[in-house]
């Protein structure tokens, strides 16, 4: 069931944005393109691909080396190679839903001063800041969220005598 699962997120992600925007790139003007590329590339995409590769590479690497069929029969770069052709082959559609996302959320003149602000020192500390920054606020986030439930429940016993069956 996992690797159905992944295999139908892996296809998502790499097929899943196609149709739509090539059609939704053909609306966008040159201009309003060329600031929301200079915005975009400043988070360096490249780095998702990377990750995705990196990741995908692990799982199914592991995957295929643990499962008895092919106990000593995988060829690791075999994996890997596939892989990173099917996420380089589906990063231009990638690529294109960002920045088809950037159109639809902001106008030029929206894009002029997020690319003023990234350009300010403020901008940059951001840009250097943000990844590391929001990592750790959504493991923060994740922790909080776990410790929510048992809260919510001790409350709702307390306070209206409503036990939570699981």
């Amino acid at each position: 069931m996992k690797k159905i699962l992944l295999a139908l997120i892996v296809c998502t992600l790499v097929f899943g944005f196609s149709g739509e925007s090539q059609a939704k790139e053909d609306k966008i003007s040159k201009k309003k393109r060329t600031l929301i590329e200079k915005i975009v590339n400043i988070g360096n995409p490249g780095l998702a691909a990377k990750s995705y590769k990196d990741g995908y590479s692990k799982m199914y690497t592991d995957v295929l080396t643990k499962d008895e069929a092919y106990k000593g029969k995988v060829d690791i770069d075999a994996v890997i190679n596939v892989v990173h052709n099917t996420v380089n082959d589906g990063f231009t559609e990638y690529y294109e839903k960002i920045v088809t996302l950037y159109d639809e959320a902001f106008t030029i003149e929206e894009l002029k001063t997020i690319d003023e602000f990234y350009r300010s020192k403020a901008g940059k500390k951001t840009i250097e800041t943000m990844p590391g920054l929001s990592k750790e606020i959504m493991n923060f986030g994740r922790e909080w969220g776990k410790a929510l439930g048992p809260k919510i429940e001790a409350e709702l016993l307390k306070k209206e005598g409503y036990k939570i069956k699981k």
